[in-house]
């Protein structure tokens, strides 16, 4: 068999062997390895009438065909599970998918009002508003009502030296209130933060807290959103650290260096 070399003898007859078979006939395969059984970069180790595979890393299974859990499976610190046909990943909030590769649209469900625009943010989303409205969703319509200004000499001048930001090397306009309050009358292109004065669309941080963005000069509508994702609140992964932030930066670094998956 197998190509083998027969001699015949007296009443008798032997084979001679190609190399890799064995047995009176040649009938024993001594390299179980032959049809490459290993998959996915498998190495195949030959024995008699069997094999063994040692599976590259991310691979398991007698034949290295089926997927095992590492660090980078599940992407976004998406949690990963090994089961008999595979691996199951839990998604982080705001992501979907097999492997937790695919950002979920909050803004498919429509949830700015009144013409207000929707931008798509990681499991959150940001309503730009119209003119005459605001809130989470744009919600809520804005009045406008005009308070009366009075005067009093039992105060001081809250205006007097103008403590408003400057724009163009002058102060704006600084508008008395009642009970010695005053008030910046800011251009209706420009965010009023703080005291300080910023162009509509222009972006800013406030130290490491937060970042911020003069969305809508008009209604002076400033969006901020903190500058570091909260680990604490969603929760850090099993394994899994949080760094201190690096000389220089503001957030703290995930750490799964150290990561092993489950049993």
């Amino acid at each position: 068999m197998h190509n083998g070399l027969c001699k015949p003898s007296p009443n008798n007859y032997s084979c001679v062997c190609l190399s890799g078979y064995s047995g009176p006939n040649c009938q024993v395969d001594i390299d179980q390895c032959r049809s490459a059984p290993c998959l996915n970069g498998g190495t195949c180790s030959s024995a008699p009438n069997t094999y063994t595979c040692s599976c590259a890393v991310g691979w398991k299974g007698p034949n290295c065909q089926h997927e095992a859990c590492t660090k980078n499976t599940c992407k976004h610190a998406s949690t990963c599970r090994d089961t008999s046909s595979g691996v199951t990943c839990t998604c982080s909030p705001g992501w979907t998918g097999q492997y937790c590769d695919i950002n979920i649209n909050e803004c498919s469900s429509l949830p700015c009002l009144n013409g207000g625009l929707c931008f798509d943010q990681a499991n959150d989303y940001f309503c730009l508003c119209g003119q005459r409205f605001t809130g989470k969703n744009c919600q809520t319509q804005i009045t406008t009502t005009t308070v009366p200004t009075t005067t009093t000499t039992a105060l001081p001048d809250p205006c007097t030296p103008n403590p408003c930001p400057l724009l163009k090397g002058s102060p704006i306009t600084c508008k008395i209130k009642p009970r010695g309050k005053h008030e910046c009358i800011k251009p209706q292109d420009y965010c009023l933060r703080n005291n300080t004065l910023y162009k509509q669309g222009k972006r800013w941080k406030e130290g490491c807290e937060r970042k911020c963005l003069c969305a809508k000069a008009i209604v002076n509508f400033v969006h901020c959103e903190a500058m570091c994702f909260d680990w604490l609140k969603v929760g850090v992964p099993n394994g899994c650290r949080l760094d201190p932030p690096k000389p220089g930066k503001c957030c703290s670094e995930l750490n799964c260096s150290g990561f092993t998956p489950p049993p």
